[in-house]
């Protein structure tokens, strides 16, 4: 907010024209990100319908990105969705699916949320209902310093578990990259050059793997290499939150 002194005023029993002055008291200052923090990747549950994140513990105003990747055998599957025991609020950044002609189809969504400081457990569910044939599992990423939307989204589908893509734009000066695979099966992601792996994990008994990487100094084109059958990459630009 912008604000000017007075421009006019006694001073020594004089009244004097004042030249105005602006002041600036609300100033935007970028909040450089940090190191980005794996919560959790797999699950903490079964991973039948349903997992969750186990009660996990971020610091207030941080971003917190949800990855969540599911499979059904015979159709796309229904869009899954979150809670937790917080009350956040969660906002949905990107849905993606993988209709293979084959089983297992794959969809995964990502949701962000700013951190309360609460401790929270979060829990996703399956779009078609609980049970063994509805395997789930979610990634939990804290992000310091990252700003609640995602931007310059990316995303590659493979047959043979080996994705890649390339950012549509260049990133704005103190973005980073964050990108997460989905497979159908359990086989190991290979690295991505110039990324840093997180973590990656099977879930729901290894039908499937969710892996998640970042970059904070160059983010850049993502491949990986494995013995997978289907996997879903996605990517995203972590701009720097303001304050």
């Amino acid at each position: 907010m912008r604000k000017y002194v007075p421009n006019s005023a006694t001073i020594g029993g004089e009244f004097r024209k004042l030249v105005p002055i602006a002041v600036e008291d609300d100033v935007v200052v970028p909040v450089p990100i940090g190191t980005p923090l794996n919560k959790i990747t797999g699950g903490a549950g079964t991973g039948a319908g349903t997992n969750n994140s186990g009660l996990i513990s971020t610091t207030d105003e941080n971003l917190v990105v949800v990855f969540a990747g599911c499979e059904f055998p015979t159709a796309v599957p229904n869009a899954p969705t979150i809670s937790d025991t917080a009350g956040w609020t969660w906002t949905l950044q990107d849905d993606q699916s993988y209709d293979t002609a084959a089983n297992p189809r794959l969809r995964c969504r990502v949701w962000t949320a700013i951190s309360d400081g609460q401790d929270n457990t979060i829990t996703v569910l399956h779009g078609n209902g609980l049970g063994a044939g509805m395997p789930i599992g979610l990634s939990v990423i804290e992000v310091p310093g990252g700003a609640l939307t995602l931007l310059n989204k990316s995303v590659d589908t493979d047959a043979a578990g080996d994705p890649s893509m390339t950012f549509g734009s260049a990133f704005e000066d103190g973005s980073a990259a964050l990108v997460f695979i989905l497979a159908g099966a359990n086989a190991v992601f290979g690295a991505i050059t110039g990324y840093t792996q997180l973590a990656q994990a099977g879930y729901a008994s290894n039908a499937g793997r969710i892996g998640a990487f970042y970059d904070l100094t160059s983010p850049g084109a993502a491949a990986s290499l494995s013995t997978n059958t289907f996997i879903i990459m996605v990517g995203y630009e972590v701009e720097q939150a303001v304050k």
